[in-house]
């Protein structure tokens, strides 16, 4: 059976103390670098959305990618600049 103590001393540092298995003790130490609000407005801009394949284009990728390995691979890849060339 396993034990274990636990005390916050701040907000960003923790101490812990392990009885392990009945017979070896445990013991550490927590640093919380990453405090909520601490880094803001990392990206200025929006992430873009992940562009949406057709059922054809992806075959097609699958196709290309078992190519190499016995699988079927019967169209060229085709390589698109924007979402909207997609539908």
């Amino acid at each position: 059976m396993n034990y274990g103590l636990s005390y916050r001393v701040t907000n960003t540092i923790a101490f812990g103390l392990d009885w392990l298995y009945g017979r070896s003790i445990g013991g550490n130490v927590s640093f919380e670098m990453d405090r909520p609000g601490m880094f803001r407005n990392v990206s200025a801009r929006p992430l873009l959305p992940p562009p949406i394949r057709s059922a054809k284009q992806q075959q097609e990728a699958l196709d290309l990618m078992l190519g190499g390995r016995g699988g079927r691979a019967t169209a060229a890849a085709e390589q698109f600049g924007s979402n909207a060339e997609l539908g």
